[in-house]
């Protein structure tokens, strides 16, 4: 009986061997798969043009030079990522599609990091069913830091800071409210310190997002409740009154403490949001106007508050 029992936990063992080799067999093979789903070529090129970059910023005889190699890399940057992603297109575009090869699961999508964090790259989860490839978040900052001037380094630290913890998702904010104000002060000193900036509409633009996204907020935050039948019920909520009186007792010079002042007493009118909506979108426009005379404003990438968040509030 003993003899019996222990050739059926020898066959046992045997099963479980063989089960779990095949599974790594499977995870290896489909990990290969993943990978050969990239054209190592496109990717090769892009690091290359990296390494040229770091070769010419080496013997560059001052930081202006390294101001004039950045903006020269961004554009060169901007077309070799449109390859990247035009090349994968098919991926791209049936990432999110359940029956597709390219429907990667939670792991399978680290894979895909893993394996594009050798190229500085990454696939990104762009919301609505989008996707797309592009630069890690500390990707010019760290090649750049040490070899631009100071508010070019501290412009491509924020825009980092930035991309490393998105605040807005599919018409949601993603941090909290007193992030928000944080990273609008971020711009708004941003624009104090370098008046003169390459970077001061760029700077304006962001200001200008993150104050209307601050004052306003979205479907998953509320700046102000009730009122939807009648505007004379509209009440602002105790949280978000106490963080609007800390940001203007703390920041009394802040350009935005005008606009918080102007939404807490108009707050009740049933148009508020439009008004301020309309004024914050003349800014971003104007300021990016300023800085792509030749490109058209998509209006979709600017938009905060949207029609579908205002029939989430009643509206």
């Amino acid at each position: 009986m003993k003899k019996f029992l222990l050739f059926l936990f020898v066959i046992a063992i045997f099963a479980i061997g063989g089960l779990y080799g095949y599974k790594k067999l499977s995870t290896d093979e489909r990990k290969n798969e993943i990978i050969q789903m990239f054209n190592k070529e496109l990717l090769n090129d892009f690091v290359e043009s990296k390494k040229s970059v770091m070769e010419r910023l080496k013997t560059a005889k001052d930081k202006e030079e390294g101001n004039k190699i950045y903006s020269e890399y961004v554009a060169t940057n901007k077309l070799m990522l449109e390859k990247i992603n035009e090349a994968h297109s098919e991926l791209l575009e049936n990432v999110f599609m359940a029956d597709s090869k390219y429907n990667f699961t939670p792991e399978e999508w680290k894979t895909v990091n893993n394996y594009l964090k050798d190229y500085d790259l990454e696939l990104i989860d762009m919301g609505e069913g989008n996707a797309m490839i592009a630069q890690v978040p500390n990707f010019y900052y760290d090649i750049f830091k040490d070899y631009v001037t100071d508010d070019y380094r501290d412009y491509l630290e924020l825009v980092a800071k930035e991309y490393s913890e998105p605040y807005f998702g599919i018409e949601e904010i993603l941090v909290s409210h007193e992030k928000i104000a944080d990273r609008l002060l971020a711009w708004e000193d941003f624009q104090k310190k370098y008046p003169n900036s390459d970077f001061l509409a760029e700077a304006d633009i962001e200001a200008n997002v993150y104050r209307r996204a601050y004052i306003l907020g979205a479907y998953n935050l509320h700046t102000r409740e009730g009122g939807s039948e009648n505007p004379e019920l509209y009440y602002i909520p105790d949280n978000i009154l106490k963080e609007f009186n800390r940001f203007i007792e703390t920041n009394p010079d802040s350009p935005t403490v005008e606009y918080i002042n102007f939404y807490l007493e108009n707050y009740k009118n049933p148009n508020i949001e439009e008004i301020l909506y309309d004024k914050f979108e003349k800014e971003i426009v104007k300021d990016y106007e300023s800085e792509n005379s030749n490109e058209p404003v998509i209006k979709d990438t600017l938009e905060v508050i949207t029609e579908e968040d205002k029939e989430s509030k009643g509206e």
